[in-house]
């Protein structure tokens, strides 16, 4: 199943302490393993960054790393569980060359009607997971089953046909009013016994 979430960092998995790591978020662990039991895939989308620089030194190239944000990031979700398959951007992208990373769903502290936890007064709202959790785990949910009947070979609006009982391609036979009498195949009126044809 080639689904995406795209998950931000700070105010989302953990409480606003940037440049630190602040404290996990009540069930952001919880529900993201339960994303990727279900079979999504799971993206770290974050503003921290791993700024490298490439130098040569006594003949040899090397990669010094300047700063540890993401790496840090990376390591802490680790320590609790969570592998990502992938660091702001999508591994399955490669049909664009847009910085953006490409996902069916993204989960940010930022994004409008989010649902967020305030904890105190000077405290930075963050993410509430027990209403976010359910929530993508009902699109996961439908995911499923739309590539489900894609892969039959049906379509995206088999779902509306099911719910007028009607499925696609096949007609319901039609019953005949009481007083009348059936049409003919052909669509004209059946003769009697006594009628002459031309």
């Amino acid at each position: 199943m080639n689904f995406a979430i795209a998950v931000d960092f700070d105010g989302t998995i953990v409480e606003h302490r940037y440049p630190s790591i602040g404290k996990a978020i009540p069930g952001a662990f919880k529900w993201m393993k339960k994303f990727q039991k279900a079979g999504a895939k799971l993206i770290l989308y974050t503003m921290r960054s791993q700024r490298t620089l490439e130098r040569v030194r006594n003949g040899r190239r090397e990669t010094v790393h300047l700063d540890s944000e993401l790496r840090d990031a990376i390591a802490f979700c680790r320590c609790n569980g969570i592998f990502f398959d992938g660091h702001n951007r999508n591994s399955l992208q490669g049909w664009t060359d847009s910085p953006k990373c490409y996902a069916q769903v993204y989960i940010d502290d930022a994004g409008i009607c989010v649902p967020l936890v305030k904890p105190g007064p000077d405290e930075r709202p963050y993410v509430d997971w027990e209403k976010v959790g359910p929530a993508v785990m009902e699109k996961i949910k439908a995911h499923k089953e739309r590539t489900r009947r894609w892969e039959k070979g049906g379509t995206e609006i088999d779902g509306l046909y099911k719910a007028s009982n009607k499925a696609p391609g096949k007609k319901r036979p039609r019953k005949a009013s009481p007083g009348k009498r059936p049409k003919s195949k052909r669509g004209g009126k059946r003769r009697g016994a006594g009628s002459r044809g031309r």
